[in-house]
């Protein structure tokens, strides 16, 4: 979602008693540093400034949560562990939809389909046109032809692509390569639930 939204993420360690550095910490680690992890920030006036310089706050503190409240800032309450504070919270500020207690709550209930990524570098045009097709959307056959070769591997410049690099490698399978088992064992303790239940 940072990727495809050009997102800046900042982890905030809001609870230092509670863990949250440490449960920050291996989400940066999944992020492959993708996103950054604020470090050293403890003090309520600090960290009620950086919550007031985000365009979006998303999180399980009570205190982010009134923070972000207070100075407007739109934001998601995350209350996975249905704490009685927290629903008060929510129900006192009328934040009802806005709030999630399952990160099912995150999925729509529109039509789906199930891409991989290995057939989208095999056959772009075919998989594309597969997934319009299974989504029920009518597309201009030579509309996605252009497009597809328009946004070809092969057309984006060599100083473009590499490590660190939005486009890196292009290479089905690589990800074995560049993941510690940490953190193919995270993405596959959350992914895997999800895609079970719905494909």
């Amino acid at each position: 979602m940072a990727d495809k939204y050009d997102l800046e993420v900042i982890l905030l360690p809001v609870g230092l008693c509670h863990g949250d550095r440490d449960a920050l910490l291996r989400v940066q680690n999944a992020g492959g540093g993708r996103f950054t992890l604020v470090d050293g920030v403890e003090s309520p006036l600090e960290i009620g400034a950086l919550i007031s310089a985000c365009d979006y706050f998303a999180g399980s503190s009570l205190h982010g949560n009134l923070t972000a409240l207070s100075f407007g800032i739109p934001h998601l309450v995350v209350n996975t562990a249905r704490l009685a504070k927290m629903e008060g919270f929510v129900q006192s500020a009328r934040l009802e939809e806005f709030r999630i207690t399952d990160w099912s709550d995150l999925r729509h209930e529109g039509q789906k389909v199930l891409v991989r990524y290995e057939d989208l570098r095999c056959d772009t045009l075919s998989a594309l046109g597969q997934m319009y097709a299974d989504l029920g959307i009518e597309v201009a056959w030579e509309r996605l032809k252009a497009s597809e070769e328009k946004h070809r591997w092969e057309n984006v410049p060599d100083g473009d692509k590499g490590s660190g690099k939005f486009y890196r490698k292009a290479q089905p399978g690589s990800w074995r390569e560049d993941l510690l088992p940490e953190q193919i064992r995270i993405i596959e303790d959350i992914t895997g639930p999800v895609l079970s239940e719905l494909y």
